[in-house]
């Protein structure tokens, strides 16, 4: 048996127009035989010419369908790759945390989070620059400044609460760096539930330092995408010492972002999903 030929999906549907156009030139041909063949009857003053004009389509179409014949079999021994699998829509975990230290990624303040994604069939990994998932990630990175220094909590990055600050700079980015609002009567900061030894490193939180980790478990794909399944969802938190002992975790299991039902349309719209 011969070798399968590999090409390309584009040589292969190339050649298969090639040979589809030769297939309708020899029906072409086969009529204009069998019409010259009726004509003769009603003008046998033109018998030579018709023909002569049937000899030569004659021969045109014994070199035709050996042409065929031998193209189809070579078309039958080529293969094609499959056609790309469509990029699937799936919730993923991923942890966020704010240093790295070797050989594995690791962070003091840490916070675990599920949010949306499309995952490349080919290499099961997410497209990280994937608008939404883009999104998403800022906002999780945001949210989880804010929680390690007490804020009250908000929906979008644009609706954050200055309430807990002293200075109207609002959440961190990059370098910049604000302090927590100070009781007055006893000048404790307003913490949410932040161990005080850990509160001054938490002041020194910016959203620019924080590095994403994608968790090991399988993402989860998501068929029927709505607003209510979509969007950032914040499992945990934790403060995790130089020594790497937990000094403190809470478990928050809540939603803090959902998209609107236009940038839901706009997904699967995007992903071709009805």
């Amino acid at each position: 048996m011969a070798e399968p030929i590999r090409v390309t999906r584009e040589e292969y549907f190339r050649e298969l127009g090639l040979l589809s156009g030769k297939i309708r030139r020899r029906r072409r041909l086969r009529s204009e035989y069998f019409s010259l063949m009726a004509r003769i009857r009603w003008y046998p003053e033109r018998r030579e010419e018709f023909l002569a004009r049937m000899q030569d389509i004659k021969e045109i179409l014994q070199e035709l369908e050996a042409d065929i014949e031998r193209e189809r079999m070579l078309i039958a021994r080529k293969e094609i790759p499959p056609p790309p699998p469509k990029k699937v829509l799936s919730r993923i975990k991923i942890r966020i945390y704010n240093e790295e230290r070797a050989p594995t990624p690791e962070g003091m303040f840490q916070t675990w989070w599920e949010i949306d994604a499309i995952i490349d069939p080919e290499t099961e990994l997410p497209d990280w620059d994937w608008w939404l998932t883009k999104r998403e990630v800022e906002i999780a990175k945001t949210y989880m400044i804010g929680y390690f220094r007490g804020m009250s909590k908000w929906r979008t990055p644009e609706q954050l609460t200055l309430a807990y600050f002293d200075s109207p700079e609002g959440i961190p980015y990059e370098t910049e760096t604000v302090r927590y609002k100070r009781k007055v009567k006893t000048g404790e900061p307003y913490a949410k539930n932040v161990p005080p030894e850990f509160i001054r490193r938490a002041e020194r939180l910016t959203v620019g330092e924080l590095i994403v980790g994608e968790s090991s478990i399988e993402p989860k794909p998501n068929p029927e995408p709505t607003p209510e399944n979509m969007g950032v969802y914040f499992q945990q938190a934790m403060i995790i010492d130089e020594n790497g002992i937990i000094k403190w975790h809470e478990r928050v299991e809540e939603w803090i972002w959902h998209p609107s039902p236009g940038e839901v349309k706009s997904v699967k719209r995007e992903l071709k999903i009805r």
